[in-house]
């Protein structure tokens, strides 16, 4: 079935269990959904059925990467990955904020399926297929029946790690600052496992004894650190919408205030269908030099670029849904934005 050798790869940002299968799991019941490319699928959890399953289709001409925003802290989920043929490549767990799968170029489709993990939790997960090239549009009906078939090899990337510069310990400290203490010392050419950064240009650190922080100016990070969560006790500014209605946030990013934390509360929802569920519209535009490197999305790893709008249910019981609005750590000019939430 396969003419080409299919590598996987699995973007750590924290803990994330990656295992290998040899066999082929039990079809789940529920159906497959089509998960078209650029347009997020929103998974509120618990889920309705058992599992929840979605299918897409790989680029010809470029890799593509299936991407997991989590947007309820804590949420415990596991996802398996599929080929066209049922056999499950890869699985992982997940109670982190982000995680990524690729698959090389091809025309191949692919199943993932989702199920919450121990006791999951309630919350909400969005499902996105991206690609750097064409994409390929198949219909849900082609999708073929799954069955048994060979496994490709599984690699993972390095995890992110934050280095001390050639030549110079590094103070391991308290908090995100010159005024917390001294905790501990990173050897010259020394290395911790990264799990976060703040406004102010520090990476949060484990140690042997718990979590530290050292700074961007006298350590360096390496491995998969493009998505490294921003860790920031800001509170959110609200953005309140009424079930029916619109509303909008205009706010700005500075060399000094590089990121927003918005939540977007929907108000009206009631206990009885239809009037428990609503879905809206999101769109972020921005002016400034600089708007094009703003990023926005999930807290800790926003991906979206200036512009971008997305479709995104809210219900009772999922009624707030948390959004970062980014830009570079050395960007040198002020951009504003404003976010429009507008009911469909």
């Amino acid at each position: 079935m396969f003419r080409e050798r299919r590598i996987v790869f699995i973007s750590l940002f924290s803990l994330i269990i990656l295992t290998l299968f040899g066999c082929q799991s039990p079809r789940p019941s529920a159906a497959s959904a089509w998960l078209p490319t650029n347009s997020p699928a929103w998974v509120h959890f618990p889920l309705g059925h058992e599992t929840e399953q979605y299918t897409f289709s790989a680029d010809p001409s470029a890799p593509t990467t299936l991407t997991f925003y989590s947007l309820s802290p804590g949420l415990a989920y596991t996802a398996e990955l599929r080929d066209r043929d049922g056999q499950v490549i890869a699985t992982l767990s997940n109670t982190l904020p982000h995680a990524s799968l690729s698959v090389g170029p091809g025309s191949d489709l692919y199943e993932v399926i989702l199920r919450p993990s121990g006791a999951g939790g309630a919350g909400a997960l969005a499902l996105t297929v991206s690609s750097s090239g064409g994409v390929q549009t198949v219909s849900s009906a082609a999708v073929s029946p799954l069955a048994a078939a060979a496994a490709p090899p599984v690699q993972a990337e390095t995890p992110c790690r934050a280095v001390s510069r050639a030549g110079a310990n590094v103070n391991i400290r308290s908090g995100p600052g010159l005024e917390h203490t001294i905790i501990g010392v990173l050897p010259a050419g020394g290395a911790l496992a990264a799990g976060g950064r703040s406004l102010n240009g520090w990476y949060r650190v484990e140690t042997g004894s718990g979590q530290g922080w050292v700074s961007g100016s006298v350590a360096a990070l390496d491995g998969a650190c493009d998505r490294l969560p921003l860790v920031d006790e800001t509170e959110p500014l609200p953005l309140v919408v009424d079930r029916e209605g619109w509303n909008s946030l205009d706010g700005q990013l500075s060399p000094g205030d590089a990121a927003d934390l918005v939540q977007v509360a929907v108000t009206r929802l009631q206990p009885q269908p239809p009037d428990n569920y609503a879905e809206f519209t999101l769109t972020l535009t921005c002016t400034g030099q600089g708007a094009e490197a703003v990023r926005w999305g999930a807290p800790g790893s926003p991906a979206f670029p200036c512009g971008q709008t997305i479709t995104l249910p809210f219900m009772l019981g999922s009624d707030r849904q948390q959004f970062a609005v980014a830009m570079p750590e050395n960007a040198a000019e002020m951009v504003q934005y404003s976010l429009l939430v507008v009911s469909r």
